[in-house]
């Protein structure tokens, strides 16, 4: 029974998604300057992630895998998803929300810190923020590091269909790409080139693909061991002097390791054994040295060749019983903890017995060989292709050498002196190295500058984690504060212009000034109330309960000064999701919490002309920055107040001086294939299919042009037709950029009825929609 406990196995569970085989691909992204945040930095990161989806093998990959996680390889497990989400509603519905699906294909970005508020928040779960940036990170900082994460699940618990299609995934298309951009994100810059490469480095961890990738390697290293080879071969022949002997024992010799390889028990070689490999070509001769020893040696203890062969085996023995013994303290290594050591010993032990193998039974028949027939048939050629192929009477001048060493002896004591000072001088360098080293380390497989090493301390900056087995949401509703809508990710509104919008939030030594906002509804008909209040800002989440509470109370009871009572209820207050507050012009945003207090019930003494209980939410801006006037609510003709905080801190602003300037600008056309074509009188280029002049970022870069160059290119005149285009919104009450739920080119052809001088600086497409134009 004990027997079968030892030896019983947990059924896996084909329905269990865990249980299937995920093969994992992790993309680390390091900015080389600034953080990865800035917007040339998660554009060159979608790219690449876009081609790495557009491959063909990663398309078959994906379908095959199990329908329910195919959401790991396509859109896959990106912080660039949530950057670039695709928007599904043209307008605001009539609900209060707009809708987004988070698959990172579009052209215009999320507010960096609107992301981080989702991911913070939970909506995103088993997404948030340290699944895409390191441990460290905390918000309001930057990060020079992210990491996105990409899966392949098998279809069913048999994977072995699917793994072999990712390994050949592996072999022929990702490695090679990886690669590839690995590379080029390496390149220096050319100051004279036009082609920039990548404003991040990449670094990458994969299953199978990290395997692929040392053997990839290490069979370009194999062939350094042309290297001992050759020289083996090259001794070989001088100490056999004989060609055909030489080239005999190092065929043997190979053979040793093939067979090596083919009848041990390992699934896959480890780095260790291939280093067995160099070892077997460099000492594994001395077996095949022994044997032709004793080859030679017979010839004095026996004349006929049966009788000088007994002499050899009875020999080999006590010659063989070193390299035996070695080959067996190798295999005393299979007790080590280490299965790359166990690896190597049982590879390298058997790859020497195979060695005196082949040396006793196969490399003896060959020196019989040898010497009854090859020798008389190489007498019968030239003398000078003897000479090369059996130099028997080639031997160097040992004389000289001798009668040195002879007079070097007859003097003991300078050459014992001599031979201590040396060992002495050895043992103090070898001394002086251990002390220096800070600790011992294992030796590294790649170069320090390898993109494995190097990110190997960024790798470990990241918390663990594995390819979801629950997709995060991918569409999701972005509402309009006061809508009571529950299924909201963040809250999104237009920032009001007032004297303070330019302070992120209240000194912490003054009391925080709130705008409020009650519904237009006809409450006052109601003989009993039940208030929610909303309040937005730091201040109210910095505040304990029990201080807020009280200055709502008062709130209210001002707000309604007929009321006869008002009661709170024991509820304790609740974080709402976050809101979003963005100055359209500028595009700038800020996001700030959101607190819904405990209801408040009010009551009213004096009749009223119903005697049913209504409901109704109030909301308070209570920040320096506070949206525009809700839709369905009006403006309280009271506001909330916020104490101080205890402690204080000071407010750094900072300004910028912005000039404005004019150059000549072409907007939507790809850029010139060389530096030499902005010289020449014309320029030959294309329109750039990417280029949206209805996305609000690019209406703002267009203005930015116009506004914010520097003072060193001493413009004169200006005339710039996105500054008339500004004006003339303005002058019909509405914002700039084009709202996001108007039509922009409509827009644009009724600006151009008052201003058809500016028509001249632009392109319009056969849908009369404008493609590119001129500044």
């Amino acid at each position: 029974y004990l027997d079968s406990l030892n030896s019983m196995q947990a059924v896996r569970n084909e329905s269990v998604l865990g249980q299937r085989t995920t093969l994992k691909l992790e993309l680390l992204y390091e900015a080389k300057d600034g953080d990865v945040f800035s917007e040339s930095v998660l554009r060159d990161i979608r790219a690449f992630e876009q081609a790495l989806r557009s491959l063909e093998g990663w398309s078959k990959l994906c379908n095959m895998s199990e329908p329910a996680l195919q959401f790991q390889c396509s859109p896959g497990e990106s912080f660039g998803n949530y950057v670039w989400p695709k928007r599904l509603d043209n307008f605001l519905t009539a609900g209060g929300f707009f809708r987004l699906s988070f698959d990172g294909s579009a052209s215009e970005r999320l507010p960096l810190d609107a992301v981080v508020a989702y991911l913070r928040e939970g909506r995103a779960f088993p997404h948030e923020l340290l699944f895409f940036l390191p441990m460290a990170f905390t918000e309001g900082s930057n990060s020079r590091l992210l990491r996105s994460v990409f899966g392949f699940t098998a279809p069913s618990l048999d994977d072995a269909d699917f793994r072999r299609t990712y390994q050949d995934f592996v072999e022929k298309q990702l490695y090679k790409a990886m690669k590839e951009v690995v590379l080029f994100t390496r390149r220096p810059v050319d100051p004279s080139s036009w082609d920039k490469p990548p404003s991040m480095q990449i670094y990458f961890r994969g299953d199978l693909l990290d395997d692929y990738e040392v053997l990839e390697a290490l069979h370009g290293d194999m062939l350094l061991a042309i290297g001992p080879l050759i020289l083996s071969l090259i001794l070989a022949w001088i100490k056999f002097r004989s060609g055909f002997l030489a080239l005999s024992a190092t065929t043997l010799l190979c053979f040793t390791v093939l067979l090596a390889y083919v009848i041990l028990p390992v699934e896959k070689v480890s780095l260790a054994s291939f280093l067995g490999v160099f070892m077997i070509f460099g000492l594994g001769f001395s077996s095949f040295f022994r044997m032709h020893e004793l080859w030679r040696r017979s010839r004095l203890e026996a004349v006929e060749h049966w009788e000088r062969l007994m002499y050899l085996h009875t020999a080999a023995g006590r010659e063989m019983l070193p390299v035996v013994c070695t080959s067996l303290c190798y295999f005393l290594l299979l007790t080590s903890n280490l299965v790359p050591l166990r690896e190597f010993g049982i590879f390298i032990g058997t790859s020497m017995l195979l060695a005196v193998a082949f040396a006793l039974f196969c490399f003896v028949p060959i020196l019989l060989l040898h010497e009854v027939h090859l020798r008389p048939c190489l007498r019968r050629m030239s003398p000078r292709l003897v000479m090369v192929l059996e130099p028997a009477h080639v031997k160097p001048n040992w004389e000289m050498l001798a009668s040195k060493i002879m007079l070097l002896l007859r003097r003991p004591k300078p050459l014992l002196a001599g031979t201590a000072l040396v060992v002495f001088i050895c043992s103090v360098t070898a001394l002086a190295v251990t002390a220096a080293q800070p600790y011992p380390e294992l030796p590294e497989v790649f170069p320090h500058d390898h993109h494995r090493e190097a990110g190997r301390p960024l790798l470990q900056s990241f918390r663990h984690v594995n390819p979801a087995e629950v997709a995060a949401p991918l569409t999701i509703q972005m509402c309009e504060p006061g809508r009571n809508l529950s299924s909201c990710a963040l809250h999104w509104c237009d920032l009001q212009t007032t004297g303070s919008s330019n302070l992120t939030s209240w000194p912490s030594e003054q009391a925080a000034a709130c705008s409020c906002y009650a519904p237009l509804g006809l409450t006052t008909m109601c003989s009993n109330i039940t208030v929610s209040m909303t309040i937005s800002g730091s201040r109210a989440t910095a505040l304990s309960e029990a201080t807020v509470l009280p200055e709502v109370e008062a709130f209210m009871q001002t707000h309604f000064a007929d009321a006869d009572y008002v009661a709170t209820s024991s509820a304790t207050s609740r974080r709402l999701q976050s809101v979003v507050l963005e100055d359209w012009p500028t595009g700038a945003t800020q996001v700030d919490p959101m607190t819904e207090m405990p209801q408040i019930s009010l009551g009213f003494p004096t009749p009223r002309l119903s005697t049913s209980s209504c409901h109704e939410t109030h909301l308070c801006y209570c920040s320096p920055k506070a949206c525009t006037n809700p839709a369905g609510y009006r403006r309280t003709t009271s506001d909330l107040s916020l104490p101080a905080l205890s402690t204080t801190t000071e407010d750094a602003t900072s300004t910028s001086s912005l000039t404005s300037s004019e150059v000549v600008v072409l907007f939507g056309i790809s850029r010139p294939a060389g530096l030499a074509n902005l010289l020449a009188k014309t320029i030959s280029a294309e329109f750039d299919t990417s280029f949206d002049p209805a996305s609000p970022w690019a209406q703002r870069a267009m203005l930015r042009v116009c506004e914010e160059l520097p003072t060193t290119l001493q413009v004169l005149t200006s005339r710039c037709w996105i500054l008339d285009f500004r004006t003339w919104l303005y002058s019909r009450g509405q914002k700039f950029p084009v709202e996001r739920f108007l039509d922009f080119h409509q827009t644009l052809k009724e600006f151009l009825v008052s201003y058809p001088s500016s028509a001249s600086a632009m392109w319009f497409n056969e849908g009369n929609n404008l493609t590119d134009d001129v500044h």
